[in-house]
């Protein structure tokens, strides 16, 4: 089977070890690439939506909570690249203004909107689920966004890196007929080669270049899956896009104030393969969240223990489901930038702060944003933030105290004290932390537990 993306420039082929040396051999072949199989991120009392809301600062029906706006996303297109989406009251179909399926052939191709895993649905209910089966205890962050739905996994969950490249870009060759302004990427696999050279990851780079705002989940690999323990070097592609949106998960502890979150040890950290990069590049809520169901896909059926009804209680006739993951963060994020572009008044030509309230109350405490930054021989980030002593960048890299972190040129780091973690060509996990929830393999779909109760 041969297949063509010429935007992209390559070509897809099924191929033996001898052809794949054959074709390597050729003057006209630049790089070979895997076309490495991609998963959603999703690992598994449930937060209520209420108070999520509550603690990303969101008012019920849209807007801020310090601020008197009604917007909802209902003027933003977020484009979902996943495992499919089913339309109900919910998200109704009237807001899917396009559906493709793309895990046939390779090919984008028109479809009816459908989702035979349910894990796009449920993404899809946490960026713009309208709350309408639920009385609005489980709306999403933008519940009047629109929607352009790309099919690009299977019922299993899992799909090719070559179907989400074509979906990428046919999202960017068609994003002025649709008005889309956001995508999000609740998936990925390893990271196999730099960033420079990773075939999903450029085509995430196209797409910021061409105006669309990409998120992307960074991964559930943040511990080691046979001792639980917390480790680095995790995240996966295409989280690793410099010019991605890059989100990690935030355990909220079901309350609405900032104190007591944590960021939850599944959630992959940096930094990523090859280039070093400091992702992920923001954490969200993304535990134990309860998002739209589709009734008759895989995750709906496979874990009843997961269902949740409309009024909060289980229910074997239950509307939503409660999942766990960078997935669900990276939804939750895409959600809020939606409502926020949504908030933005292009037509003023100016902004000053005195039109600006430069503080939210979240959980009933007022959080001040952030005032200055300094950066230079330290960095002084607010009031609240002093990171490193110093910072020396050259061959060597010390950040902090040098007994804490020495990043060199050797192809070796120590990181923390040196007992506790060594990075060379394997990676040694430290001896913090606990393993909590699911984690996932480095390889495939099968290396994934099923989500927990």
């Amino acid at each position: 089977m041969l297949t063509a993306n010429p935007r992209a420039r390559t070509l897809v082929a099924e191929a033996t070890p001898r052809q794949i040396a054959r074709i390597a051999s050729l003057a006209e072949t630049i790089r070979i690439s895997t076309d490495a199989v991609v998963v959603t991120q999703q690992a598994s009392t449930f937060t209520d939506g209420v108070t999520l809301r509550n603690t990303l600062g969101l008012r019920p029906g849209g807007g801020i909570v310090s601020g008197g706006s009604s917007y909802a996303g209902d003027k933003i297109v977020v484009a979902v690249l996943d495992s499919g989406m089913q339309p109900s009251k919910d998200i109704e179909k009237d807001r899917i203004l396009a559906f493709y399926d793309v895990t046939v052939t390779g090919a984008v191709k028109t479809a009816s909107p459908s989702d035979p895993y349910g894990h796009g649905t449920h993404v899809a209910g946490l960026i713009g689920g309208s709350g309408d089966l639920s009385s609005d205890r489980f709306e999403g962050a933008a519940s009047k966004a629109r929607f352009v739905g790309y099919k690009v996994l299977d019922g299993t969950g899992a799909g090719y890196t070559s179907h989400v490249i074509a979906a990428i870009d046919h999202a960017v060759a068609n994003r002025q007929r649709f008005g889309i302004r956001v995508m999000n990427l609740s998936l990925g696999h390893p990271v196999m080669e730099p960033a420079a050279t990773d075939p999903l990851v450029q085509a995430v780079e196209r797409a910021v270049r061409a105006g669309i705002i990409v998120v992307v989940s960074a991964g559930n690999v943040g511990v080691d899956p046979a001792s639980g323990r917390a480790g680095y070097g995790g995240i996966t592609s295409p989280g690793n896009a410099p010019s991605a949106i890059t989100v990690g998960a935030l355990d909220i502890n079901r309350t609405e104030g900032r104190g007591d979150d944590f960021v939850q040890t599944y959630s992959s950290r940096g930094p990523t393969w090859y280039d070093a990069f400091s992702k992920p590049d923001l954490v969200a809520p993304g535990h134990r969240l309860v998002g739209s169901a589709a009734q008759k896909a895989l995750l709906y059926m496979a874990y009843p223990e997961l269902r949740v009804a409309a009024a909060g209680e289980k229910d074997k006739h239950a509307s939503y489901l409660r999942l766990s993951g960078t997935s669900m963060a990276a939804a939750v994020t895409t959600g809020v930038i939606a409502a926020g572009l949504d908030a933005i008044d292009p037509s003023r030509s100016t902004w000053t702060p005195s039109a600006l309230t430069p503080f939210d109350t979240v959980g009933g405490r007022s959080m001040a944003w952030s005032q200055q930054i300094i950066w230079g021989d330290h960095t002084i980030w607010g009031d609240q933030i002093v990171w490193g002593n110093q910072n020396i960048w050259g061959t060597q890299i010390v950040w902090g105290n040098s007994d804490q972190i020495i990043w060199g040129n050797n192809d070796q780091i120590v990181w923390g004290n040196s007992d506790q973690i060594i990075w060379g060509d394997s990676t040694v996990w430290d001896n913090q932390g606990s393993g909590a929830g699911i984690s996932c393999g480095a390889t495939a779909a099968s290396a994934c537990a099923p989500p927990t109760a």
